[in-house]
């Protein structure tokens, strides 16, 4: 096997991230999100809900599972990023959620979504 920058595995996994959740019913408004506060990875509509998505992957589950490595020190800075976004998208009103994706990338790739991981 071919060995990937960690930067390329980042991509692989936003890109299987999002035909996964597409897959699961999410409308996709936009990728990688970036303020001076932090960013988001993917932006998303799932039904009447606006979900701030975090993708975590890891090629094995050796040394822990994916979502294990979102800290609240993650967690606050894409809160922050959130807030920013909110401030300039102006107008975005309705229930909203920070969900998050983890996938082993395997093979075979092996995806664990939670709905509601955080809160502000």
């Amino acid at each position: 096997m071919d060995k990937r920058t960690t930067r390329q595995v980042g991509q692989w996994a936003e890109s299987l991230a999002l035909e996964y959740l597409q897959g699961q019913g999410y409308e996709v408004l936009l990728q990688n999100y970036g303020c001076p506060e932090g960013e988001i990875d993917l932006i998303a509509r799932e039904g009447g809900v606006l979900s701030f998505v975090e993708v975590r992957a890891r090629e094995s589950e050796e040394f822990g599972h994916p979502l294990e490595t979102i800290d609240r020190r993650k967690q606050g800075r894409i809160i922050l990023a959130a807030r920013h976004f909110l401030h300039e998208a102006g107008g975005l009103e309705g229930p909203m959620r920070f969900d998050a994706l983890g996938i082993v990338l395997g093979p075979p790739h092996h995806f664990t979504l939670v709905k509601e991981a955080f809160e502000v």
